[in-house]
């Protein structure tokens, strides 16, 4: 008896479990869909969203805003850049003011799930998926 009792609790804890694990399997995907529908005024047509974090691997995110300067008006290409300490000195390094550019969204805050990066993310809407800013150089280069 006491074992089909501990059986069955073994079961429902390892469906809540299942549940949970599953359900936060598009949480970045789906938090990136919703700062994107969160913008009215950007544009819809583009096929790439770079996340810069505010902390991180200095060099790549060094590297993310150069991309960002060099691709500001590619139709391909909406960045979301993170809070940062001064917006002031964020528009010195980039040379234009990117709360002004229709395919920059600064979020004002933390996004969640960029707390366990420490480089730039690409995400492509065309298959849903995130990849380390790195595939991206690879590619360009």
């Amino acid at each position: 008896m006491k074992m089909k009792s501990f059986l069955k609790f073994i079961l429902l804890l390892s469906s809540l479990l299942c549940s949970l694990a599953c359900s936060n399997v598009n949480k970045p995907q789906n938090e990136i869909k919703k700062i994107i529908s969160n913008c009215e005024s950007c544009p819809k047509n583009f096929k790439f969203v770079m996340l810069i974090p505010s902390l991180g691997c200095v060099g790549c995110i060094s590297d993310a805003e150069e991309f960002l300067k060099e691709n500001i008006n590619n139709s391909d290409y909406l960045f979301v850049l993170e809070e940062v300490q001064s917006k002031k000195m964020l528009k010195i390094r980039l040379g234009f003011d990117f709360e002004r550019s229709e395919r920059v969204i600064y979020i004002n805050n933390k996004i969640n799930f960029l707390e366990e990066f420490t480089s730039p993310l690409i995400f492509d809407t065309s298959t849903g998926s995130i990849s380390p800013w790195e595939k991206l150089q690879v590619f360009q280069n």
